[in-house]
């Protein structure tokens, strides 16, 4: 899956932005696999959410609750 990149107009940097709606749409058909921390930029979350279904169901859920502060925190950090 190809990220939108987000320039910065002030230092000119380039950097990955991710939106909420892909983040979504992810962790609603993969999250249980841990897709939507793969998209995020987190493989080894992924890995564990993969080995363990998502912490049993009760790690997915509070992701689904938690997401869009996900994608808020990963798209304001420092590149």
């Amino acid at each position: 899956m190809t990220r939108v990149q987000q320039l910065n107009p002030e230092t000119g940097e380039v950097k990955p932005y991710y939106s909420t709606g892909a983040a979504f749409a992810i962790w609603l058909f993969f999250g249980l696999l841990g897709g939507h921390w793969f998209y995020l930029g987190h493989p080894w979350r992924g890995v564990i959410y993969f080995c363990t279904a998502g912490w049993f169901g009760i790690g997915w859920i509070i992701d689904g609750i938690n997401l869009p502060d996900y994608v808020r925190l990963h798209n304001d950090r420092p590149s």
